[in-house]
């Protein structure tokens, strides 16, 4: 990488909310007992670690493990010694563009009359195992994959160009990966300032994933990657852009923390940690 680029950084993770009633309790779900105390030991787990930013998807699962996130957080970190961490603001916002797949009335319909394959055909658009129509919408207001991919790299690149740091010569080859794993530092201090964390659902953080992934291939394979994350959990990644001359973009990622890869369709809400390097010579890295 040419040190005289300039590039944006800034850490994020993604999460995924707890358990819900599925799809039988419709698309806005609330979350099952198991579901809160699922959020809250998530909560406590990220309690000591900065968050600068903390966007959900605004469906009220992923509305209430995000405020448990929040409060959990910002009364550790208004205790914290160190003043920077201490007064940052923080509240919860709200990105519709980090909200689920919309899968259609049609779907949610054959899946709460139990007809699993009759649900699974009517979404995916195809009757061959393993393979998706990326570009099939489902009937009755369902949104294709296409779809959600585009909206996931808009929002990658409104929050990169929002919030990631400026910094120059900045690439994968000179990101230290032992500074995520140092003991003797702080939660807080081992995330890069800034730090934006989200909340979404599982589709959603798959596609996002995979639009990464395939970022700089002409076409994404017929077979999708699958990526899970289970209720609660949650994924790292470092992405770095760059807006080249010719305002084609320059993409690299490295995973912190990969999310699971199954062979088998799953739907839900999610985290996911990513670093990105944004575009251009006024903007570059971001972490998500």
């Amino acid at each position: 990488m040419n040190p005289n680029h300039s590039t944006r950084y800034s850490p994020s993770p993604y999460h995924r909310p707890a358990q819900t009633h599925g799809w039988a309790a419709g698309s806005n779900s609330p979350l099952t007992p198991l579901g809160h105390l699922q959020a809250g030991g998530l909560a406590y787990e990220w309690r000591r670690i900065r968050i600068n930013k903390l966007i959900s998807s605004g469906l009220q699962r992923a509305d209430t493990t995000a405020s448990m996130l929040a409060a959990a957080n910002s009364e550790y970190l208004k205790n914290s010694q160190n003043a920077e961490y201490a007064e940052h603001p923080f509240s919860v916002s709200v990105d519709h563009r980090v909200k689920e797949r919309k899968c259609g009335f049609l779907v949610r319909r054959l899946s709460t009359q139990h007809q699993t394959i009759a649900a699974y055909h009517a979404l995916n658009g195809t009757t061959i195992p393993g393979r998706i129509a990326r570009n099939h919408t489902p009937l009755e207001r369902g949104e294709s994959l296409d779809a959600v991919a585009d909206r996931a790299k808009a929002f990658v690149l409104s929050i990169l160009k929002e919030h990631g740091k400026h910094v120059k010569g900045f690439g994968p080859e000179d990101f230290n990966l032992e500074r995520w794993n140092r003991n003797d530092l702080d939660e807080a201090e081992r995330v890069p300032n800034p730090h934006v964390a989200v909340v979404s659902h599982g589709g959603f953080l798959g596609e996002l994933y995979e639009m990464m992934y395939f970022w700089n291939e002409e076409e994404r394979p017929k077979r999708p990657l699958r990526c899970h994350w289970g209720n609660a959990e949650w994924t790292r990644h470092v992405l770095w852009i760059r807006e080249k001359e010719d305002s084609s973009y320059e993409f690299q990622f490295r995973d912190i923390r990969a999310p699971r890869i199954v062979d088998e369709d799953t739907f839900g809400t999610s985290v996911l940690y990513v670093k990105h390097k944004f575009r251009g010579t006024r903007r570059n890295t971001l972490c998500i």
